[in-house]
């Protein structure tokens, strides 16, 4: 028997945001903005700079790739019979 709705998330409902990581170590991280950037492209005179900032957070996830090469014992008894 099928369900009229598709699958998922349907329109208009509330979904349930995002998940908050207090676990997670906080590294700072500055960026100035480029020469090239601090200079109106319509009138070339400079931007002021604001006391503001746009503050973001990003979630990173670092992979770590590596091939786990394993040897397993095997022995046989003197007929020749192996157990694995």
């Amino acid at each position: 028997m099928e369900s009229p709705r598709p699958r998922g998330q349907q329109k208009g409902s509330k979904g349930h945001g995002r998940t908050h990581r207090p676990d997670l170590p906080v590294l700072d991280e500055e960026h100035d903005i480029a020469a090239e950037d601090t200079l109106c492209p319509v009138c070339t005179k400079p931007y002021k700079l604001l006391s503001q900032t746009e503050d973001s957070n990003i979630v990173e996830i670092k992979v770590k790739s590596y091939i786990l090469k394993r040897q397993n014992e095997s022995n046989h008894c003197s007929l020749g019979n192996t157990n694995h």
